[in-house]
């Protein structure tokens, strides 16, 4: 349910990781192990998934511990990752919180 008001636009995510929510499908968030993270692939994303395959968790550790507010806050999503849930993919369009709001209540009524 989070990940739905992240793209909102009382939401300070950056303009750049809210265009990458409306970008990305479902299928291509990349699963970071040992960390227990998904992600949006991000230049910085795809590469903290290559170096944790390669081994190297420390060198992707500069990727993902401060990559979450670089990527989503910051907007720099060369070094920065976007950590939310794969129903990123169904994200279209950046509305309201009262417009999230309204069409979950709509739903369920």
């Amino acid at each position: 349910m989070g990940t739905r008001f992240v793209a909102t636009h009382e939401n300070p995510a950056s303009d750049a990781a809210k265009q990458a929510i409306l970008q990305v499908t479902s299928d291509e968030f990349l699963r970071l192990e040992g960390v227990n993270e998904r992600t949006i692939p991000t230049i910085g994303g795809k590469r903290a998934f290559q170096l944790i395959k390669e081994g190297k968790h420390d060198e992707a550790g500069t990727y993902i511990k401060n990559g979450f507010k670089t990527g989503l806050l910051d907007g720099n999503l060369e070094v920065g990752t976007i950590s939310i849930s794969p129903s990123a993919g169904g994200i279209k369009e950046i509305k309201t919180c009262k417009q999230v709001i309204d069409e979950i209540v709509n739903a369920i009524s």
